[in-house]
């Protein structure tokens, strides 16, 4: 409880951080389900995958390389800031294996009263109900903000040179 108490003092200090800072604590969860003990904004998440454009995760899935680039800050097939019921709220790369063009970090502003729906690869939930639907293969995993700044280091006391 401490240890969770300890990071929990610095989350108003990463939440007031600008989104440059912020990003650079930032990493991708190891799974669809791990949650973030300190979720991006909307903005750190933009910057942190304006800082990201090539991305390969565990199971050997990029980003859509040289089109994903280009299309950081225009629409089409590489949106950004998406509303989508079938993927988990917030920052998160999402894959689609069917479809790797696809491939991306992006913002879904959907489910943010669902905090623990994930999207799971091949796994039906209470949105994809189906294998058959195109979202069963996709997957998704956080974007979450580090475990917060370090504690500050005070300078330590100079010795006593004197008499």
């Amino acid at each position: 409880m401490a240890v969770l108490r300890h990071k929990m003092q610095w989350m108003p200090l990463l939440m007031a951080l600008p989104a440059t800072l912020a990003y650079t604590l930032a990493y991708t969860a190891r799974s669809a389900t791990s949650d973030c003990v300190f979720k991006l904004s909307k903005a750190q998440c933009r910057a942190f995958r304006s800082q990201t454009p090539f991305y390969k995760d565990s199971r050997g899935f990029t980003t859509s390389n040289a089109f994903e680039e280009a299309t950081l800050y225009i629409g089409g097939i590489g949106n950004f800031d998406v509303s989508d019921r079938y993927l988990t709220h917030g920052c998160q790369w999402y894959v689609d294996p069917t479809h790797p063009e696809n491939n991306r970090y992006l913002y879904n502003s959907e489910n943010a009263d669902r905090p623990n729906f994930a999207n799971e690869r091949d796994t039906v939930n209470e949105e994809c109900t189906s294998p058959d639907l195109w979202c069963y293969p996709t997957y998704s995993h956080r974007v979450c903000g580090g475990n917060g700044p370090p504690p500050p280091s005070f300078p330590m006391p100079l010795p006593n040179l004197g008499p």
